[in-house]
């Protein structure tokens, strides 16, 4: 199984719902990059290391064109190096304004390592932020096929499934059935995001599940008590449950 870096995703700026922003996931630019220099320690040695090396310095540094530059020079030098396209594709999508350049990275990428799972997942989340869902979905399927423990693939196939089940009215019921079996999947590889547990609350809100719905906020407020919204969703639908006799 080929796995890249797993740099830190961000869903800011999603048409998906307004709450995915109430959830609390911090704007592109201010979200962290800080996995990144895990990797800084076990890159092998090669033609394109120090290009690589010197690109991620930059990009923790928060000096994305340079970085991209640098990416770019380690690229041309072994291009058959799967991580560098993943690392630089997952750098590019922290902006808006780079989700082009950062899908034909990914793309590029996929024509020298298509069996690395976190160039299709990227590939997937950058489809969906920019509208494409259709193009979204089978690209996050595949990776996940590659790498089934993935949890942010798990929470973006979720938030696929979510927007599709908005898209009509009624509310599609089976679209929304998946993307709760998604995002459950997520939670347990993400068991410490609040984000996840919050988003997964409301899928289960949304079905009628306010017990499920209940129990996944409360783990949310837990893991991020300071955020407004937690709270609020836990109070309303206790009240909710009060009225009906239910704990």
């Amino acid at each position: 199984m080929s796995r890249g870096p797993r740099l830190p995703l961000l869903f800011a700026g999603l048409l998906l719902v307004a709450a995915a922003a109430a959830a609390g996931e911090p704007s592109p630019e201010k979200r962290p990059l800080s996995s990144a220099d895990k990797h800084m320690s076990d890159v092998p040695d090669g033609p394109g290391r120090e290009a690589y090396m010197n690109g991620l310095g930059l990009m923790m540094a928060g000096f994305f064109e340079p970085a991209a530059a640098k990416f770019e020079e380690a690229i041309a030098a072994e291009p058959e190096r799967a991580r560098f396209h993943s690392t630089l594709a997952a750098m590019l999508m922290q902006k808006e304004e780079n989700l082009p350049r950062a899908e034909f990275a990914a793309l590029r990428g996929l024509e020298h390592a298509p069996e690395h799972a976190s160039l299709w997942i990227n590939l997937g989340i950058i489809r969906m932020r920019r509208g494409n869902l259709e193009g979204a979905q089978p690209a996050l399927e595949k990776g996940l096929a590659l790498d089934p423990e993935s949890g942010e693939g798990h929470a973006w196939l979720a938030r696929v499934h979510w927007r599709k089940a908005q898209a009509v009215q009624p509310i599609d019921q089976d679209e929304l059935g998946l993307a709760i079996a998604e995002m459950l999947s997520a939670s347990v590889y993400q068991p410490d995001s609040p984000v996840v547990h919050f988003q997964l609350g409301m899928m289960l809100e949304q079905s009628g599940n306010l017990e499920a719905a209940l129990a996944s906020y409360r783990t949310a407020h837990e893991l991020r008590p300071d955020h407004p919204q937690g709270i609020q969703k836990v109070e309303e639908l206790e009240a909710a449950l009060a009225q009906r006799g239910e704990p």
